[in-house]
């Protein structure tokens, strides 16, 4: 139970002791009657009305953007919470001054395309699109789907 960890490590509070339920159950009481209801992300959110991207570091922390720049924020600043799954992802840094079309270069152009309906660079331009789209979610009435298709073993 994470919440018996976080309150032994921070108040010396054992599970196994006799008030443990005790105290417990009067946090439960507590969020009951003052707390209020959150939303919960997973990794990013966009707020339509002050025009700002969140973004996960999945480890307390987020990176806010505003158009102008990226800053570093603790989970829940600005009311914009995230359930940090520390065992599932791993957190990372952004990286600042990166050469323009490196994004381009690293991720998009490195996938072999095949020509099929799509030119490749359509389908180039559609998973581009479609990675950018993942992080403004929080906006999309509808969600778009990628289908990578291959032959076996052409991962």
């Amino acid at each position: 139970m994470a919440l018996a960890s976080l309150l032994n490590r921070r108040y010396g509070i054992n599970a196994k002791e006799h008030g443990f339920g005790r105290v417990l159950a009067d946090l439960e009481s507590e969020s009951h009657a003052n707390g209020r209801k959150i939303e919960i992300r997973r990794l990013a959110y966009y707020d339509h009305e002050t025009k700002r991207l969140y973004v996960s570091r999945f480890d307390g922390y987020a990176y806010r953007l505003d158009g102008d720049s990226v800053t570093k924020v603790k989970n829940g600043t600005d009311d914009v919470f995230f359930f940090d799954e520390r065992l599932s992802w791993h957190p990372y840094n952004y990286k600042s001054n990166v050469a323009p079309g490196e994004f381009d270069r690293k991720l998009i152009n490195s996938v072999n395309f095949a020509e099929s309906t799509l030119s490749k660079d359509e389908q180039r331009k559609l998973l581009k699109l479609w990675l950018m789209g993942v992080f403004f979610g929080s906006i999309q009435p509808t969600k778009i789907i990628l289908l990578v298709l291959g032959d076996h073993g052409s991962g």
